[in-house]
């Protein structure tokens, strides 16, 4: 049963009329299109996307995984935390695609993460992935129906070595496929199989709940858990798709599916996110009158000196904003918002006066704030924004109001 507001900070009560303004909030603060210029592949990663193949045709599998493997990456994802205990991790798999750090992998890999990371294959390729190993990454954009996502390296290495794309019309029933990701993260391991089928326009469903659609090849090759965004490679060791998910079940061996390279190609190709609908609409927060926010959750910490409360202020029984608050009434209450399951801005009220003293804003979605939003009135909207550069760069803001 929802839970009415009742002496939480009136500032809540606000939250309703104020979320639109949050949304051009953080469009302002981003300044930016959906995809950055330097995230638009040039005519020449087209070209060398389309490139000639890495192996000769019916290499061996050793080659095959020799060549490459160095174009294969492990992704690491932290997980936002969620009703007051640690979001624990993920992982999965992910190819290069651009010298510069691009890397393709699924959706579901990166889904509902605040901190992304990536490990490059290790010399020899016999050890395990070490902390130091690790790249922090960001995401780029997403498309939730086709089950893909694009990240960058935050700051590329040097040396990357991008796969090729194959020619996804040429494939044949029969023909051979190789597969290198991490299954149950067991880092860089080859298998190979066949294409069982080709199946255009396949509707399917994952433990999201999203529904997904796409061009898939379905394999025998076998993929696990932690295969998922991995390449699946044609004879040539070209990715002619991206394996993304199995059909599990007493009953079902060997049904294991990649969405199509030629998926891929159309995702590249455009601009901006795009959200799948779900396969059964949470359900509304009981008795949810739109005019009003509820409470979804109240909760306390792990050390149990802060209540949190999880809001509906739409009604569609998701979590639009988290109030945080401590039990010392020294310390501020905070404000978080979130958006498609990443924190996108934090509202900092010091004094818990009702008043917003300033925010911070993750602009590019890699869990790390961006900008400063600046609120000289109090209010949910900031009047302007400074470059986030630590904390010092917050208390000079405090400093100068």
């Amino acid at each position: 049963m929802a839970c009415r507001l009742g002496s939480m900070p009136s500032l809540v009560r606000a939250l309703l009329a104020a979320l639109a303004v949050l949304a051009a909030a953080a469009a302002q603060a981003q300044g930016l299109p959906p995809v950055r210029s330097g995230d638009v592949l040039s005519a020449e990663d087209w070209a060398r996307l389309r490139g000639a193949a890495a192996t000769s045709p019916g290499a061996q599998g050793s080659e095959i995984f020799g060549k490459l493997a160095p174009s294969v990456v492990f992704i690491y994802g932290k997980l936002k935390p969620r009703g007051g205990k640690s979001g624990g991790a993920s992982s999965g798999t992910g190819s290069i695609i651009t010298a510069d750090g691009l890397i393709i992998t699924n959706h579901h890999v990166i889904a509902d993460t605040e901190a992304i990371y990536v490990a490059l294959f290790p010399p020899g390729g016999r050890r395990g992935v070490t902390p130091e190993d690790l790249h922090q990454a960001r995401v780029v954009r997403f498309d939730e129906s086709r089950d893909l996502a694009l990240i960058r390296f935050v700051q590329a290495p040097q040396g990357l070595q991008p796969i090729t794309f194959g020619n996804f019309a040429s494939l044949k029933v029969g023909e051979e496929v190789h597969a290198i990701g991490h299954p149950l993260g067991n880092v860089w391991t080859y298998t190979k199989g066949v294409v069982s089928q080709i199946r255009d326009g396949f509707n399917w469903q994952d433990g999201t709940g999203l529904k997904r659609r796409a061009s898939v090849i379905q394999t025998q090759t076998p993929i696990s858990p932690g295969n998922s965004g991995g390449p699946l490679l044609d004879g040539g060791g070209r990715m002619i798709g991206v394996n993304s998910f199995v059909n599990a079940g007493p009953s079902a061996q060997g049904l294991n599916f990649a969405v199509a390279v030629s998926e891929v190609e159309h995702f590249l190709g455009e601009q901006g996110n795009r959200s799948a609908q779900r396969a059964t609409p949470e359900k509304a927060s009981e008795n949810c009158q739109r005019g009003e926010p509820k409470v979804i959750k109240k909760y306390r910490n792990s050390t149990d000196d802060h209540t949190f409360l999880d809001l509906d202020l739409d009604c569609d029984g998701a979590v639009d904003i988290t109030v945080r608050v401590p039990d010392n009434k020294q310390l501020a209450v905070r404000y978080t918002v979130d958006r498609d399951g990443r924190t996108v801005t934090v509202l900092v009220d010091l004094k818990r006066a009702d008043k917003i003293d300033y925010s911070l804003h993750d602009t590019d979605g890699d869990g790390v704030p961006d900008r400063i939003g600046i609120h000289p009135d109090g209010s949910f909207k900031a009047a302007s924004f400074v470059p986030y550069r630590g904390p010092e760069s917050v208390a000079e803001v405090l400093r100068r109001r």
